[in-house]
């Protein structure tokens, strides 16, 4: 029988578009696999001197998924860990490292998108009525940065009024460790930073001691926050001013303060970055002296000699402790009966560290002082940053909790991607 030749024809027309169509359906899903397949990669994160674990670790994003808006670690027992963006803008994100990690020893997680919805763990907000801005850490909240210039209480002189300071802190427990307007000396802010002994186009300016009323320091703006899994941030802006220049208040520095408090299962861990910049056109020259700079008040409470109780990185007390370099300092006391502790340490890489210190012979306060080496000059234009980590406590300053938060902010554990 002799075959239909437009049959044939549509036979074989119908043969090649299926045979087009198959080759084009399995590029397509050759690419896509390869696609998802280049889109996972591997975090290597290795211990460098010291053993590691509940601690932040900021790394750098593989550039083909810089695009997504959440990303997902996963370890050996395929876990979930939730990774957040530190910083987009350079590639950066950030994780808290959940297992202990060994001296030298390294963990091997698949990094990939994540289009599930991750919840806020660590959320900064403001108040309702505008007044202050809180971090909070599953639902507990860390401090409170007052957005308003905060009135003294009734026996305190109204020129001790201020913003620009973080007061309360608290611990996980929700008690406050710090003091805004203590009565013996009402200027010391909870946690607040200010030199003391400075000179300005040939003036002495004092922007610590409120009561020489030549300079302050006060909450100018608030540039905005971060809530996520990993960590909440908020970014605000102080005016440091020199009140008696011949015209009138005059500024002279602008210090930009981002506050973070870490998702970690064991007490709060904050950070401060201060980043310090002289707006006039004359240089700002900060004397030596011994206290000025970033400082820590403590409870009323703990008042007096033995009240409360420094503890050093070197091992050093109130006793003996005041004007060394140690990497931290913490305090501890009583609140109801119960132990609660702060420690404070200095970024490796802060101007003059390890940085001297101030450790009051009877107050709770106490103060990272770079001053005390000698003078040195802010001059115009120029940033001065400096970074600490708080670790607050509802149990005494312990040296090995303490070194193992130390260790893991001086030389974090050190990443790879593949």
């Amino acid at each position: 029988m002799r075959s239909n030749p437009c049959q044939t024809l549509a036979e074989h027309s119908c043969a090649r578009w299926f045979m087009l169509a198959t080759i084009f359906l399995s590029t397509a899903y050759s690419n896509v696999l390869q696609n998802l397949l280049a889109r996972e990669h591997v975090l290597n994160v290795t211990a460098g001197d010291s053993a590691a674990i509940d601690s932040p670790v900021v790394f750098e994003v593989p550039t083909d998924l810089r695009g997504e808006d959440q990303l997902q670690l996963s370890g050996q027992a395929q876990t979930p860990i939730a990774v957040q963006w530190f910083r987009r803008g350079e590639g950066l994100a950030a994780f808290v490292l959940p297992a202990k990690l060994a001296t030298g020893q390294t963990l091997r997680f698949q990094l990939r998108p994540h289009n599930s919805p991750l919840g806020e763990d660590a959320r900064a907000s403001k108040s309702g009525d505008g007044n202050y801005l809180s971090l909070f850490l599953r639902s507990k909240e860390v401090l409170r940065y007052p957005l308003v210039i905060q009135q003294p209480p009734n026996g305190i002189e109204q020129l001790f009024a201020h913003s620009g300071h973080i007061h309360p802190l608290f611990t996980p427990t929700g008690r406050i460790v710090t003091a805004e307007f203590p009565a013996d000396h009402a200027h010391q802010h909870a946690i607040f930073n200010a030199w003391v002994n400075t000179t300005f186009e040939g003036r002495k300016l004092d922007f610590w001691n409120q009561r020489a009323q030549t300079a302050k320091v006060e909450h100018l703006r608030y540039h905005g926050s971060t809530s996520g899994q990993v960590f909440a941030e908020f970014t605000v802006e102080m005016l440091h001013s020199d009140l008696i220049a011949p015209g009138g208040p005059k500024p002279v520095l602008k210090d930009l303060w981002t506050v973070r408090t870490w998702n970690v299962s064991s007490g709060f861990l904050m950070d401060i970055e201060s980043r310090q910049t002289c707006i006039a056109q004359s240089p700002l020259t900060v004397e030596e002296y011994h206290y000025g700079g970033m400082s820590f008040r403590g409870r009323e409470e703990w008042l007096g000699e033995t009240a409360s109780r420094f503890l050093t990185s070197d091992g050093k007390t109130r006793a003996n402790g005041n004007h060394t370099r140690p990497h931290w300092v913490a305090i501890e006391g009583l609140i109801d009966g119960s132990p609660c502790s702060v420690a404070i340490m200095g970024h490796p890489n802060n101007f003059r560290h390890p940085e001297p210190v101030r450790l009051h012979p009877n107050k709770p306060y106490f103060v990272f002082t770079p001053p005390q080496l000698g003078k040195f000059d802010l001059r115009p234009g120029e940033e001065f940053v400096a970074r600490y980590r708080y670790f607050v406590n509802d149990a005494l300053a312990e040296s090995t909790s303490i070194n193992a938060v130390w260790n893991a902010y001086r030389a974090p554990p050190k990443t790879r991607v593949e």
